[in-house]
């Protein structure tokens, strides 16, 4: 249906997060995977850390950004709405 991309939630705002001042100057970089739990307006309810970029500092800051900015167009199968998607940030 609409919004649904291969049973992954669509984007509707996914602005990548700010780098932290103190991972920029240790030159620590990464992707993070979290597994997001939307509900059925988009907003994200809880993120899981499903891969670690290898620093913590990343990792916390990615879940943060995600709960706080991101929104997911909710994709709705016969009566029940998806509620997950694993993102890399």
């Amino acid at each position: 249906g609409a919004g649904v991309d291969n049973g992954q939630l669509a984007y509707l705002d996914a602005p990548p997060p700010r780098y932290p001042t103190e991972a920029l100057r240790r030159q620590q970089q990464g992707t993070v995977l979290l597994e997001v739990l939307v509900d059925e307006q988009g907003v994200p309810r809880v993120v899981t850390l499903v891969r670690s970029s290898g620093y913590p500092l990343l990792d916390a800051q990615a879940r943060r950004h995600v709960l706080k900015r991101w929104r997911f167009r909710p994709a709705f199968c016969l009566l029940a709405v998806a509620r997950s998607s694993i993102s890399p940030v």
